[in-house]
């Protein structure tokens, strides 16, 4: 029981990094578009 509770905590732990990482990259890649319209 202890080990399945570890695990659901690690995969959830992993998910929430997994995300927090997407929506920083799509904000970036939102942000360089923007740049990139401004200068050309």
């Amino acid at each position: 029981m202890r080990r399945q509770q570890v695990w659901r905590k690690m995969v959830m732990m992993i998910c929430l990094t997994l995300s927090l990482l997407i929506m920083m990259i799509l904000i970036a890649s939102q942000s360089c578009r923007r740049h990139n319209a401004i200068v050309t």
